[in-house]
């Protein structure tokens, strides 16, 4: 019936708000920051290696990579998933060595496996110290700071990490320079 419409509508309307309790409401967009590609090119410029740890999936990452000029849309990603097992994963580090052009994605799980082996975890970190850029994505607050803790160590360069949100905190605490910005995130 379309007679009276906006009355019904607004009657549905209150008895669907009535008597409610809301957790939580909240609408995220996400945007990089304002300039990230140009930072990003003059760290590159400068020779300064670019980790991106974010709690995207694979593919969402690889876009931002793409978006913040880690790497160009025609270039060759490497990825590395934690469903590929932990021998997988090693053979895929191995046959990575020697390339040092390109991006390397790994995921939280494949990143699970790679800490929790040593020798798989040195070898990792050996490559990546070469790599263009490296992405860990569907990365937890506490994978971020051990990964920034271990390339500290393991590395024994210093490292400076940026971030934009609550879940940034524990790996800018794990830096030589932690940086906190306002932005989108909060």
């Amino acid at each position: 019936c379309t007679e009276d419409r906006n009355a019904q509508v607004s009657e549905v309307w209150e008895s669907i708000e009535s008597d409610m309790d809301f957790l939580a409401v909240t609408g995220v967009e996400d945007k990089l920051q304002d300039d990230v590609k140009k930072t990003i090119e003059t760290f590159r410029q400068a020779g300064i290696q670019v980790w991106m740890l974010t709690g995207d999936k694979v593919e969402t990452a690889r876009c931002i990579a793409i978006a913040t000029g880690m790497t160009k849309n025609d270039e060759e990603v490497f990825i590395i998933t934690g469903d590929l097992g932990e021998s997988l994963i090693k053979d895929k580090i191995r046959a990575y060595e020697g390339k040092n052009s390109l991006l390397i994605m790994v995921d939280g799980s494949a990143l699970t496996i790679i800490m929790s082996r040593p020798e798989l975890m040195r070898d990792f970190f050996k490559v990546t110290e070469h790599s263009k850029s490296v992405c860990v994505c569907r990365c937890s607050p506490s994978q971020k700071a051990l990964v920034a803790k271990h390339i500290r160590i393991l590395t024994g360069k210093r490292i400076a990490c940026v971030g934009d949100g609550g879940n940034d905190v524990p790996m800018i605490l794990e830096a030589d320079v932690g940086l906190g910005i306002v932005g989108k995130e909060g």
